[in-house]
Formats: structure tokens, C-alpha cells, sequence
């Protein structure tokens, strides 16, 4: 294999193994489309030039639009109908397409470095802009292939100034290649950090390639929206979208392969987590080393795990290392701020661990028991939320395993409670843990923001002293 692999350089050619197939598709998961608060609309011509973005225009001021084609349709379609006129840039055209008259045209391409043929998307917002004002920007890339370099040298703060992005991917059959994949994942990541993907479609001029049994569009579109302007209602299930056009209009139009919509984790409809196939995300308090973190994975969910234990949470961090849309918070949350308590460690790796003591918790797992101690402050989850500026509308639902003060966390949240639509917790009917809440009295808190019991399992029980549950609230609709 090495002999013919170093022949076939010499005659120019460069052999080797494609990405592996499971990195592929965990890739295009990540760009499966959420729904939102926003209706889509088309913007441009029914074929190319066309693009589908939210219904969320008011109050941004100016289109970047590098790549230029023959029309601008798009361009046009924004200033006759909302007032949004753009700017323009590509050094392989002389100037705006006819008929169309932007706020300015560039001679240059969009790149990573400035000089006489490129430009940054730093300089050149920054050049047209005064980036300290309130209104947002939207971006609509067509550079055949120059979207990767373009994005990557960008900077944090001038893509956030973009309220919307509209970008076509181009090369995609080089996926396979490994270091361009590579290049590819670091770019996804960064864009993904604060934009949802909210439509992709296939464009129907170069087909859909194979590589390995990964199907994809050579060519795709995708329209991003910025995550603190989005209210995420589960995923899109129908491609393509009514409003989607061919790009040409003579082919007929290509469908997103199954492999980009559809999770390999698919959660059963009897299963007691079916639910999560109904969220975008949610918040893990409890979170230990993160042990369902692949099944979130699998789901695309965006995440936030708190963990109180500082070497616990050093393993956390790393456990979730490759899940870009995972985040890790090192909290003890109670129903107080800035309260000092004594957090007792347990044996089996932690998952035991509470700020209340063992009770009957040792007639169910007799093994288990606490060898150890440490000191915390502790603080609400409105404090953590408001500290870190958390936008709960990514996040649809809460997950408490804290070992008997789940109580004191829904106290904690105080209204916020209503901002998410599921509520999963353990909890016994026994005292477990000394003073731990009951069912009842859960369910008697969170029925006064509007939750009900849709459903519980039990998973451990000892006749003479009781059950645990995992019992599942919803609110009520």
C-alpha cells in the first residue's frame, strides 16, 4: 500500500482514505435546521439568487454582500421592500450589476489578509461601519469556496454585528480529504458558537456526492440567525422548505440527504426521554461527569451542564471537549446566594454527593457512603443566569439530579421556572436524604407555574422502604 501510494506521488497524485464516515455526518447533524418565532421569507428571484431568511428585518442597517453576480436580486428585493440597502464587494467584476445601485461597491475579494485584490470582513465592516452602534448587519456570502478562509480570519465581534448570515458552502465533495475536513469542522464550530442554523438547501447545480455512504450537496445553502435573537421550537422535519426554488429552474430541485435531518439516536415514542426529540436544549444541573452526554450529542441539543465539584468538573469539561454546543458551569445552585455549605463527596465516583446527609439512601445502595467534605457557595439559578446572560429560550427544558435539594433549586429559579417547557427530576417517596422533598411536594411547587406530571418511571425501590422516580413535568398548553 505505501509502495504504491509514494508512485502514485511521483506521477502527482495524492492517495489516501477519506474522513471517516461517522465524523461526516456528525457534522451535518449539527446543521440540521431549528425552527423559530420567525417565519421564513424568500427574498430575490424564484431560482438563484433567491435565499429564505427570517421574518426579523427591522432594525438592521445594511447588507454585506460579497461576491457579486450578474443581478442582484437578493440586494434589490431587501431595499424595495424593507429599506435595507447593501454593500457590495468582488474583484472579478468592474462594478454593481446593472440597474442595481448599492450604498458602495469594492473592487476586492473577501479574504484573510488586506491588500490591493483582498480584504478582511473585519476592515471592510469596520471601513463602512461605526461599530459601536446598536443595529445589526446581514451578510449574504456567494465566494465559491472563499466562505471557509473569510469566516475563520473574522473576528468574534464583527460576526456577531451580523444579525442574520446567509451563506452557500461550496466543495463539499473535499470533505472527504482529512485535513480539509479538519479546516471545515473549526469553521462550523465558530459559526455555530452563536448562530443557529435555521434553513439549508441543497443548490441543484452539482448533485450530491458519495463519499464513504455519507450523501451530501456538492453545493448548499444555509441561512444562520444570531442565538440571542431566537426562540428554538424543535427541528425542521420538511425538506424542502415550501418557499424553496432550484437554483436552475431546467433540473429538478435536490432534497437534503436523510443523514443531515435525521440523528442516529432517535429517541422511542414509549421511551420516558421521548421528549427530547421535541427540544433544541436544555440545562443539565446534576451533571456529574456528564454521562448523557452522548446521547445529547447524538440529538444536536445545545447544552449546559453545572457541576459543583471542582475535580468532577474537570473531567466534565473534558468529557464534553467535542461537543461544540455543550457548556459547563462549575456551581453549587440552593434557593440562596452567596451561602457557604458543607457539600458532602461520595464514594461511587460522586453521583451521590449532596448538601444533605444520607438517610435511608443506604437501604436501596448500602455500599454507598460520603468520604469526604469540601466547602461551597452556593447561588440561585435567576443569579446564574442573570451573571452569565444565559437566553433560556435556547434551552425548552431542566434536568435536576442534585440527591434531595431539587426543592431548593426550583426555588431558586423562581419565575424563570416558566421559560421551559419540560422539567425532568429525581426524587424518592422515602427520605433519603435527610429533609429530601417528596413527589408531592414537587409537584404541588411547579404546579403553580403552570406544570403537570406527564409521566414517571421508577428505577430503583426496596419493599418496606420506598421508590425512586424519575418523574417528567410539563407545562401545561
Amino acid at each position: 500500500m505505501s509502495l504504491d501510494k509514494y508512485a502514485l506521488f511521483a506521477e502527482g497524485i495524492y492517495n489516501e482514505k477519506i474522513a471517516h464516515v461517522d465524523k461526516l455526518s456528525n457534522l451535518a447533524i449539527k446543521l440540521w435546521p431549528v425552527k423559530t418565532q420567525f417565519h421564513l421569507i424568500r427574498i430575490g428571484s424564484d431560482n438563484d439568487g433567491g435565499y429564505l431568511i427570517p421574518d426579523d428585518l427591522e432594525g438592521i442597517n445594511a447588507c454585506f454582500s460579497p461576491g457579486v453576480d450578474v443581478n442582484a436580486s437578493f440586494e434589490e428585493g431587501l431595499l424595495e421592500n424593507y429599506g435595507i440597502n447593501s454593500h457590495l464587494a468582488d474583484f472579478s467584476v468592474s462594478s454593481a450589476p446593472s440597474g442595481y445601485t448599492p450604498i458602495s461597491f469594492l473592487k476586492k475579494y473577501l479574504g484573510v489578509f488586506d491588500d490591493d485584490k483582498y480584504i478582511t470582513l473585519d476592515k471592510w465592516v469596520g471601513d463602512k461601519t461605526l461599530l459601536d452602534v446598536p443595529e445589526d448587519f446581514l451578510l449574504q456570502m456567494d465566494i465559491e469556496g472563499g466562505e471557509y478562509a473569510s469566516i475563520l480570519g473574522a473576528s468574534e465581534e464583527i460576526l456577531k454585528k451580523f444579525r442574520i448570515i446567509v451563506i452557500e458552502i461550496h466543495n463539499v465533495e473535499a470533505w472527504g480529504q482529512k485535513n480539509y475536513f479538519d479546516i471545515v469542522e473549526i469553521f462550523f464550530h465558530k459559526l455555530l458558537k452563536d448562530f443557529y442554523v435555521i434553513h439549508n438547501h441543497p443548490n441543484n447545480c452539482c448533485g450530491i456526492v458519495n463519499l464513504g455512504g455519507f450523501f451530501a450537496p456538492r453545493v448548499f445553502e444555509l441561512t444562520l440567525l444570531r442565538k440571542d435573537r431566537a426562540s428554538p421550537r424543535g427541528f425542521c422535519k420538511i425538506f424542502p422548505h415550501a418557499l424553496d426554488r432550484p437554483n436552475l429552474k431546467k433540473q429538478p430541485d435536490l432534497v437534503l440527504p436523510h443523514n443531515w435531518y435525521a440523528p442516529k439516536l432517535k429517541i422511542a415514542e414509549d421511551s420516558f426521554d421521548h421528549f427530547l426529540n421535541d427540544i433544541s436544549g436544555l440545562i443539565h444541573i446534576g451533571a456529574n461527569t456528564g454521562q448523557e452526554r452522548v446521547v445529547y450529542g447524538d440529538l444536536n441539543l445545545n447544552v449546559i451542564w453545572m457541576e459543583p465539584i471542582p475535580e468532577i468538573f474537570k473531567q466534565l469539561e473534558k468529557n464534553i471537549l467535542h461537543y461544540s454546543n455543550q457548556y459547563a458551569f462549575n456551581h453549587l445552585l440552593t434557593d440562596l446566594d452567596d451561602e457557604e455549605y458543607n457539600f458532602n463527596i461520595s464514594n461511587n465516583g460522586g453521583q451521590s454527593s449532596s448538601i444533605l446527609n444520607l438517610a435511608l439512601h443506604k437501604e436501596i445502595w448500602p455500599k454507598v457512603d460520603f468520604n469526604g467534605s469540601i466547602r461551597i457557595k452556593s447561588q440561585t439559578f435567576f443569579s446564574f443566569v442573570q451573571r452569565n446572560k444565559i437566553n433560556l429560550e435556547q434551552y425548552q427544558a431542566l434536568i435536576l439530579d442534585t440527591q434531595g435539594s431539587e426543592l431548593l433549586v426550583l426555588k431558586g429559579c423562581g419565575a424563570l421556572l416558566k421559560k421551559f417547557q419540560y422539567i425532568k427530576i429525581e426524587v424518592s417517596d422515602f427520605e433519603s436524604y435527610t429533609g429530601c422533598p417528596r413527589p408531592e411536594e414537587i409537584e404541588n411547587y411547579l404546579y403553580q407555574f403552570g406544570f403537570k406530571e406527564l409521566r414517571r418511571e421508577t428505577f430503583a425501590q426496596k419493599l418496606g422502604v420506598g421508590s425512586y422516580y424519575n418523574i417528567l413535568y410539563s407545562m401545561h398548553t
